[in-house]
């Protein structure tokens, strides 16, 4: 009889094809840019592999990932950024020792008006226009007329639960609507962290984007990278000599990008560290290229 029973229990952890299903519930908490977009992805072909494997995903900012795997509530964190000084200091004072795993990376490029003669500008230029500060083309190497700055992307990812689509029926998704994405990336890389000026004009998304800087010849604006197609009117001009080029952004020689980054407390262990393995593998990064982000390799 104990034969059978023990017996039993060993067939109901065997593979189903040859994945064991363990009934594990991942905790992770952070980046909305990532956990709206990238992490969906990358877990729903995780749970192919892994049936019994679920996750729970709290999504808002960066610092969520740090301040929920510093007080226990999150076994994976996802961020765009490395912690800061206080965060780390949490972690620590929490027994926790935060160790980062790259993914890939998020970029924006910097857009104009297939007309416009600039062809480069600075990072300290972006800040100032949109600080309000420059406003005539010609203090950035253009012809003398008016700058018209369009910002956004920053929301441009649906806050819209993902819980309700179909393809996330093995995930509980908590969404945060801070800004996120592209809008995010500009904010930290060009304006060094600063709010745009309150009077320039938002568009909602990439698309949107495109269009306006199209029709204004006075126009930029800024777009996720890769980009695709872009119409015959707007072009992608360098920021501070580099132009952005995947190979730019993995040698960190092109500005505006930041890396994505999965948290663990220490070495991971289990499903977490087979989902990281996963992530970063090939099959992994095909999904983070195929979400719009530039993959490690």
């Amino acid at each position: 009889m104990k034969r059978l029973i023990m017996a039993a229990v060993v067939v109901t952890g065997l593979a189903v094809g040859s994945e064991m299903v363990c009934g594990e519930i991942i905790r992770v908490a952070g980046s909305a840019s990532v956990g709206k977009s990238l992490f969906p992805k990358l877990s729903e072909a995780y749970q192919a592999r892994r049936p019994g494997v679920r996750f729970q995903v709290s999504t808002g900012h960066s610092g969520q990932a740090f301040h929920h795997l510093a007080f226990g509530k999150a076994q994976l964190g996802l961020a765009c950024r490395r912690p800061k000084v206080p965060e780390r200091q949490l972690a620590g004072d929490h027994g926790v020792a935060l160790q980062p795993h790259l993914v890939g990376y998020e970029a924006v490029a910097v857009i104009v008006h297939a007309s416009n003669p600039v062809s480069n500008i600075s990072r300290a230029a972006l800040l100032g226009i949109y600080e309000g500060k420059i406003r005539d083309w010609k203090a950035v190497g253009g012809v003398g007329d008016v700058i018209h700055p369009y910002a956004g992307c920053a929301g441009s990812e649906s806050t819209k639960s993902l819980k309700e689509s179909r393809n996330f029926a093995n995930m509980t998704i908590q969404v945060s609507s801070e800004p996120n994405g592209c809008g995010a990336v500009f904010q930290e890389q060009a304006l060094r962290g600063h709010p745009w000026d309150s009077d320039i004009p938002k568009v909602k998304d990439a698309a949107s984007m495109v269009k306006a800087v199209a029709q204004d010849p006075k126009a930029i604006g800024f777009v996720p990278f890769p980009t695709g197609q872009l119409p015959p009117g707007v072009k992608i001009i360098a920021v501070d000599g580099v132009f952005p080029s995947e190979a730019a952004v993995r040698s960190h020689k092109y500005g505006l990008a930041r890396p994505i980054l999965f948290y663990t407390n220490g070495k991971p262990k289990g499903e977490v560290e087979n989902f990281i393995r996963f992530a970063q593998s090939m099959e992994g990064q095909r999904l983070v290229a195929g979400s719009k982000f530039i993959s490690l390799r």
